[in-house]
């Protein structure tokens, strides 16, 4: 992991401790209890995050890591009310005048509740990363190549309504391209509609 993504992990966890602090922090004397209904999962799901990172590769002549923006699509569904079966395509992109690189992972998966708020997920599908340079005195051609990839994450929803959750999360990912890896990696606030 490199010191840019890291440097993302304390900003996750500042972002934890004040949502999990909130009220009670803020009104001494006074505790926050959570009303039961707020927060019921069910049936089929959609949602989408945006955020950014970076991109970075390693193996034989590949060792660049570069920040690039992150989007994601979700479709699922809950198999238990802490359980959900989800398809999640997740997108990263950097671009610069004439140059450009991306990868994008799409993964079959779960996603499990630890607590109320605080799920983890992980999934295994497809990856595609790619480059295209546009540069007048060079001739190198655009590439793409596809093989097997995986994805996941730790998230923790810092607003939970009975047909929505807004949540911040860190993801990983990783496309295993012959004898170099393509790696992916995000801080992402997130909205799901249950």
């Amino acid at each position: 992991m490199s010191s840019s993504l890291l440097r993302l992990v304390p900003l996750f966890a500042i972002t934890l401790t004040a949502v999990a602090a909130g009220p009670a922090a803020a009104e001494p004397g006074r505790y926050y209890v959570e009303n039961p209904d707020t927060s019921v999962r069910s049936g089929w799901n959609l949602g989408f995050g945006l955020g950014g990172g970076e991109i970075s590769c390693s193996g034989p002549g590949c060792e660049d890591v570069t920040e690039a923006g992150s989007l994601d699509l979700q479709v699922g569904t809950m198999l238990r009310p802490r359980l959900r079966a989800l398809l999640d395509l997740w997108g990263m992109a950097h671009s610069e005048e004439d140059f450009k690189v991306h990868q994008t992972i799409l993964t079959a998966g779960i996603q499990y509740w630890i607590i109320d708020r605080l799920w983890l997920r992980g999934g295994v599908g497809l990856a595609n990363a790619g480059f295209t340079y546009g540069g007048e005195l060079d001739d190198t051609e655009d590439e793409s190549h596809s093989t097997i990839g995986l994805a996941g994450g730790i998230g923790f929803e810092i607003l939970s309504r009975r047909t929505f959750a807004l949540d911040v999360e860190l993801r990983g990912g990783t496309g295993f391209y012959n004898d170099k890896r393509a790696h992916n990696g995000a801080f992402n606030i997130g909205l799901t509609w249950y």
